[in-house]
């Protein structure tokens, strides 16, 4: 985070005169054994990678993860078909932590 002040100079236009960048506090971290980091979600398919094993979706507000919706791009599991994916085809679509922390799609329903 960052405060600063505002003050009105000689032509009454707003100017920075402090700057004071504060910490905040750190992200909670839940420990979750296996099967329970699952989550589900839903959203757009804007690209796909099929040989990178990628796809870039608008997703839903994710709760559970505390993420408002966006647009980032998601590894996808070796065993999830991605046949039929395009750009503009919903889905939902399970999230699940890999050995390294990250999550990774590792199931897809194509919404109709």
């Amino acid at each position: 985070r960052v405060r600063f002040t505002l003050n009105p100079d000689a032509g009454n236009h707003y100017v920075i005169t402090a700057l004071q960048i504060q910490e905040t506090a750190p992200a909670v971290t839940v420990e979750t054994g296996p099967g329970e980091s699952e989550v589900m979600a839903m959203g757009i398919v804007k690209e796909v990678r099929a040989a990178e094993r990628k796809l870039n979706i608008t997703h839903d507000p994710i709760e559970a993860l505390g993420w408002p919706t966006m647009t980032m791009d998601f590894e996808v599991a070796a065993e999830v078909d991605l046949a039929g994916l395009e750009p503009g085809v919903r889905i939902h679509f399970i999230l699940d932590r890999d050995a390294t922390g990250n999550y990774v799609i590792t199931t897809i329903q194509v919404m109709e």
